[in-house]
């Protein structure tokens, strides 16, 4: 339910249970639970989880085409906060890159340059991905067929995969563990640590990077 249609909808309940006699001894008193609902809801809003596990540190080995490599998941307050770290090589040269997701805005620190930049938009490898959001149903409906679970890096994942696409996951709390996609992409994890935080050093800018 939308915040918009929870609050006329509570709104006019307050209405239909008071008589015409005392509305304006209430009038104060339903004011005062609107604002309060309208408060809860906002923070029910504000606060969505889009992982389901608190803090969690993933390191993953890569294979994409050419490029092979690490890559370190970071995620903090059920998501609301990331960070991922890759430490690539291809033909074209190593990549060594943090992204910093920290509610407002992505931090990106290129540590081959030393620079850093922002953008208003958040990486999609810090996000669940979408087939972790949909109902087993939807899933099945777009060519998903649910397979045995595996066990990865301690994990025990549901796995998922499309016969057409040669696409599967493996999902654990709404992080994929493993995705492989033909012989193209393969990111398998190989860590798993839940934390109480992130460190601060996770998210410090090295002293030196021009900005």
């Amino acid at each position: 339910m939308k915040f918009s249609q929870i609050i006329p909808a509570f709104s006019l309940l307050l209405m239909s249970c008071g008589s015409s006699s005392d509305s304006e001894n209430n009038a104060a008193t339903e004011n005062t639970i609107v604002k309060e609902t309208t408060e809860k809801v906002a923070d029910i809003v504000n606060s969505k989880q889009l992982f389901s596990v608190k803090c969690v540190k993933v390191v993953y080995t890569i294979k994409s085409g050419m490029e092979t490599g690490t890559q370190t998941l970071y995620i903090d307050d059920y998501g609301a906060i990331a960070v991922i770290d890759f430490d690539t090589k291809s033909k074209l040269g190593p990549k060594r890159q943090t992204m910093i997701w920290d509610g407002k805005q992505t931090t990106m620190v290129n540590h081959e340059n030393k620079t850093v930049s922002t953008s208003p938009f958040r990486v999609k490898a810090t996000e669940p991905p979408s087939i972790a959001d949909i109902d087993d149903a939807t899933r099945k409906s777009i060519g998903y067929t649910k397979e045995a679970d595996e066990t990865i890096a301690g994990k025990t994942c549901e796995v998922w995969f499309n016969e057409k696409q040669n696409f599967k996951y493996c999902l654990w709390n709404k992080i994929s563990l493993k995705t492989v996609l033909g012989k193209m992409i393969n990111e398998n994890a190989i860590s798993v640590e839940e934390l109480a935080e992130i460190p601060e050093s996770v998210m410090q800018i090295p002293a030196g990077y021009s900005q």
